[in-house]
Parts: structure tokens; C-alpha cells; sequence
């Protein structure tokens, strides 16, 4: 029988091989419109956090819209060890779903399990100007793209233009001085943040660790600029005091609302919390300032990814459900998750445009297993400052786990 399907397929890439046509749309139209079926497929999505669901409901209708032969099955997951139970099922029990959500913090797990299929189907989609560098870094391993990235978050400095502009350094918003502010009317307070949560903490100091190395067994983790990092630790235990922070979960949130309110001038949220900022808040969106004007910053990342896994049955039908979900409908995740898209192009959003640059631009947290000691102690280090614990006591104890993992000191 004549596949006219295939001919056509073929003449095309003939003619743009032929002519220099650009026929980089067929990538980028939906990919269920280019699956050569013959047969009703189901294609099975499983995660394990609720708030993909509607996102991944409303991409099973859409794609089904645009190939009537595929059937997207969407799967909450809720066993407490997702990843062991993918990999049971698709081992042990021949229920081996076909695509799944992970986040990049798992990417080596997964790849070392054997559930991890390379991502080459769709190079013209999955570039540096799509997904930005830390999309298709935390979604690589060993410089191989796997993940289809989806959705990221990351830390960013915001401040409200009704009381000032973006600010060089923390230490240029003031605690009690407001004369530099635009105006006072309205204003609960200066400067807030979540203090105690690792992704708004992290920028603070994290320009001064390095993480080289794709495993935990060739990684060399050092500070690199140990004179920055002491001095950094020592503005951030000022912060507490200097502008009233509270280090609670009640906190966080009332600081959260306060700039939704517009009664903050400036905050450091998450890029989760970011986008949910509604438009009666005229607001900027920059990186996470230094502490003072002689130190700098660097924000962290996550990327949640969709993973084919190699146990599929139909391996293009896979493929091609992990970009609908990451690429073909990317316009609605933010709408329907609440979270920020890691597809780049998609808003016309000026913040949510900044947001992802600031998101491409940042430190993936490292995606090989084992590294989770590091933040861990990092973390535990901060919480010590924050309580006005001795910087160098503070310090040396973290120092002592880093070396570690160091065995190149580049300081």
C-alpha cells in the first residue's frame, strides 16, 4: 500500500533541502499533526503534584483535537517514592507509563534507572533562545538533552514603582530614611522576604560557591571568593534587625501579600509567586541585588521536565506528547498551574519576559544525586547567621562539609 503520507514528507524535506527553504515549522506546529498513525494509541502521563493537573487535562484535549488517533491518559501519582515506583512498574509489572514529570533535582537518578530517553527529535525547538541556558542545562546529563523542560523556578528581586525603581544593591533600600521613596502613602514596609526559605536565601552567597563536575563522584564543590562569602554572611545577619524580618511560614505569606497589596516597595519572591502578582500592582522585576555594592549575587534554579520513558510502546507518540506538553501548548501553563513557564517565547509579559532571563542566567542547582549534604549544611548555615550565631563559627563548620567534595581549591 502507498503511504502518501511518507511521499509527502519526503518531497518536503526534499524541496528544503533543495531551495534553503526554512521548514523549521514543522517542528514547531503541534506535533500531533505530524504523527503517521494508523492505529487508536494512549499515551500514558504520569506526576505526582496536583497542580499539573489541569494543565495536563487541557493538553490531552487539544492534542486529541489536532490527532484523534491519540488518547493522552493523564496520571496523578501519589506513592511516596515516585521515581522507584516508575521504575518498578516499568521493570517489574510491564505498566510502564510513557511520559512522565520529574524535576531536574532527579535527573541523574533517573537517567542511571535506565528511564530516561534522549531528547533529538526536535533540535529547532529545544535551543538557548526557547529555553534559555538553564532550561536545557538542568534538563542534560553529561551533555546529553533528556528532559523536555515544562516548568521552572528561581528567585528574583521585585519593586514596586508607585514608592521607588530597582535599587543596586540591598543596602540602597533604606530601613527607616524613606525621604528617597517616592512617596510613603500607603506603605506598610520597605524591604521583605521569605527569610527562611532556601531559594530566596540562596542568591545572597551563592556567587561564591562553584559546583564543576557531572557526577557526585567527579564533583569538585569549593568556595571560590572566601573573603566575599564571610562579608556576605555578615551583611545578611544585618538584614533581621535593619528591616523587622520575621523567619516563619506567617510571615512569608503576609510579606507575599503586603506587595500584592501594594504596600511593600521591595520583596524577593519566587518565580511561582511572581506570576500570580496581579496587574493592579505596577511592578519591576530584576535580579536579586548584592548586599552591598561590592558584593554580587546569583540566583538558583529547578526545572520540571517531561521524561519519555524508554519503556514506552510507541516511542514518536511519546516524543511527541513530552513537546506538546513542554512546547505545543506552553502558552497556557502559567494560566492553568500557576507556575512559570520554561517555554521563553510565550509571553509578552515585560516581568515574565525578564523573569526568564533571569531564570536562564541562573545557577542550576546541580543535578546528580548526592549533592543534597551540600544545601542541606547550607542551608543549616544561614538559619545559625540569621540567628546571630558567630559568621566565622557559622562559616567554618560549612566550609568543613564543602571540602569534602573539593578537590581543586580555586580560591
Amino acid at each position: 500500500m502507498i503511504n502518501f503520507k511518507k511521499i509527502a514528507a519526503i518531497c518536503m524535506a526534499t524541496l528544503c533541502t533543495i531551495t534553503g527553504v526554512a521548514c523549521t515549522n514543522q517542528q514547531k506546529e503541534p506535533a500531533a499533526k505530524h504523527l503517521d498513525l494508523e492505529r487508536e494509541v494512549t499515551v500514558n502521563v504520569w506526576y505526582n503534584d496536583d497542580t499539573y493537573t489541569k494543565y495536563l487535562d487541557y493538553v490531552s484535549k487539544q492534542f486529541n483535537n489536532d490527532n484523534e488517533l491519540v488518547k493522552i491518559n493523564p496520571v496523578l501519582v501519589s506513592e511516596p517514592d515516585y521515581l522507584q515506583y516508575i521504575y518498578d512498574e516499568s521493570i517489574r509489572n510491564d505498566n510502564a507509563c510513557d511520559v512522565y514529570l520529574c524535576s531536574s533535582d532527579n535527573l541523574e537518578e533517573v537517567y542511571l534507572r535506565g528511564l530516561a530517553l534522549a531528547n533529538t527529535e526536535f533540535d529547532k525547538v529545544y535551543t538557548e533562545d526557547i529555553y534559555g541556558k538553564a532550561g536545557l542545562e538542568a534538563s542534560s546529563y553529561n551533555e546529553q538533552l533528556y528532559g523536555y523542560p515544562v516548568t521552572f523556578d528561581t528567585a528574583a528581586f521585585c519593586y514596586n514603582k508607585k514608592y521607588a525603581e530597582a535599587v543596586s544593591s540591598i543596602s540602597d533600600i533604606p530601613s527607616t530614611d524613606m525621604e528617597q521613596l517616592k512617596t510613603v502613602d500607603g506603605l506598610a514596609m520597605p524591604f521583605a522576604y521569605d527569610t527562611g526559605n532556601f531559594m530566596t536565601n540562596f542568591p545572597f552567597i551563592g556567587k561564591y560557591i562553584s559546583f564543576e563536575g557531572n557526577s557526585i563522584d567527579n564533583t569538585n564543590i569549593y568556595i571560590n571568593d572566601e573573603a566575599s562569602f564571610k562579608n556576605s554572611l555578615t551583611e545578611y545577619q544585618k538584614l533581621r534587625d535593619r528591616y523587622g524580618l520575621a523567619r516563619d511560614a506567617q510571615s512569608a505569606s503576609s510579606y507575599l501579600d503586603l506587595f500584592k497589596q501594594n504596600k511593600l516597595a521591595y520583596g524577593i519572591f519566587k518565580a511561582s509567586e511572581i506570576v500570580a502578582i496581579d496587574k493592579t500592582v505596577d511592578f519591576g522585576v530584576s535580579e536579586v541585588p548584592g548586599l552591598t555594592a561590592d558584593l554580587t549575587s546569583k540566583s538558583l534554579s529547578t526545572t520540571t521536565m517531561a521524561i519519555v520513558n524508554p519503556y514506552t510502546q510507541d516511542i514518536d507518540c511519546a516524543r511527541a506528547v513530552a513537546k506538546a506538553i513542554s512546547y505545543d501548548y506552553a502558552a497556557n501553563i502559567t494560566p492553568l498551574t500557576g507556575l512559570a513557564t520554561a517555554r521563553g517565547d510565550v509571553s509578552k509579559d515585560a516581568n515574565l519576559i525578564r523573569l526568564h532571563e533571569i531564570y536562564s542566567n541562573s545557577m542550576v542547582k546541580p543535578v546528580y544525586t548526592g549533592i543534597d549534604e551540600i544545601f542541606a549544611q547550607y542551608e543549616i548555615m544561614l538559619h545559625k547567621i540569621w540567628d546571630q550565631e558567630d559568621v566565622n563559627t557559622a562559616y567554618d563548620s560549612f566550609k568543613a562539609v564543602v571540602s569534602k567534595y573539593t578537590k581543586t581549591n580555586a580560591e
